[in-house]
This record gives structure tokens, C-alpha cells and sequence, in this order.
């Protein structure tokens, strides 16, 4: 795909998930979040790159937020990324976070130290807790100023062997 147009996907992308904030008056604001961080999640998907390609499902493992898992299953069913199925899992089991390509951990969760260093070596971390960045987390996504934000620490990102797109690296904030 030509980078040009690439980058019109990309800002398109994320101009779909921020005007998400502001479509739906049917649901609670909470559940209104969730689905706009599990928009944004899954297009941090789609523009990630992992170190081996694969045919087996890409796995989203949710610790901790129940409604944002719903709302990822709901985003994604019957959909593919990268030619591969999406399968979803919410769990509280320390355990479990080895399987996962994708690993959210809700702020609440006391456990996220443990949680990141039990994640598999190419796993795709997402979190909300201020210092998510700091204890080892790859993306950090915040509310400010009624918007969604994302801060990456790219040395974890590269430490773990994934790549991200320029554009989206160019559209977090405060990353480290």
C-alpha cells in the first residue's frame, strides 16, 4: 500500500474512533468508553506488526474489564486482522495472559507487574493505570479533555520484537 495512502487509513482509522465518543446516546457513558478503548485497541492491531506471522487466531486477552472484553468480542466477530481470526478471552488468571497477542489489564488490577512479565515475549500490552508505561506496559490509553489518548513506550514495544506503524507512534502523546 502506497504510504499516502496508508496514512488516509490510518487518520481515518482514528478520526472513526474519536467521533465514537459522540455517536451513541442509547448506551451509559461507561459502556460508551469501553467501546470507544476497544475501538482503539483494535486498531492498534491493525497497525502492529509482529515478529512471526501467523495463521492461528490473533488472541485478545482482557484482565479485569469485563464490558470492554463485550465490547471487543462485539467489534470483532466474524471479522479477521491480518488474515487472522480474533478470538477473545476475559479472565482473572494470572495464567492466562501467556496466550494472549494482545493483553489488556484493567487499572483497577493490582496484579499488573506480574500480569506483564507472565505475558508471552511478542505480546501487545494495553493498559489505563498512570504508571502502566513505567512498570513495563507498551501502551498506556487515558481520557483527557473528554477524548481518548494513548502514550506508547516504544523501548518495551521494541524489547518485545513488535513493530508499530510511524503514523501511529507519530499520533501518541507523551509516550516515552
Amino acid at each position: 500500500m502506497k504510504p499516502l495512502l496508508r496514512a488516509s487509513h490510518l487518520t481515518a482509522a482514528f478520526l472513526l474512533v474519536l467521533s465514537l465518543t459522540t455517536f451513541s446516546h442509547a448506551q451509559s457513558p461507561a459502556r460508551d468508553a469501553e467501546a470507544v478503548k476497544a475501538a482503539l485497541i483494535l486498531n492498534f492491531t491493525r497497525f502492529t506488526t509482529w515478529p512471526e506471522s501467523s495463521s492461528r487466531p490473533l488472541v485478545f486477552v482482557v484482565v479485569g474489564n469485563s464490558e470492554l472484553a463485550a465490547s471487543l468480542t462485539a467489534l470483532t466477530n466474524n471479522r479477521k486482522i491480518a488474515n487472522r481470526s480474533v478470538l477473545v478471552r476475559m479472565t482473572d488468571r494470572t495464567e492466562d495472559v501467556g496466550t494472549a497477542d494482545v493483553l489488556f489489564i484493567d487499572p483497577d488490577e493490582r496484579r499488573v507487574v506480574d500480569l506483564l512479565q507472565r505475558a508471552g515475549p511478542a505480546t501487545l500490552t494495553v493498559g489505563e493505570h498512570p504508571a502502566f508505561l513505567r512498570d513495563g506496559g507498551m501502551i498506556r490509553v487515558y481520557a483527557e479533555g473528554g477524548r481518548m489518548r494513548f502514550s506508547i513506550d516504544r523501548q518495551n514495544v521494541e524489547r518485545a520484537g513488535l513493530r508499530l506503524s510511524s503514523q501511529l507512534l507519530e499520533l501518541s502523546s507523551g509516550g516515552r
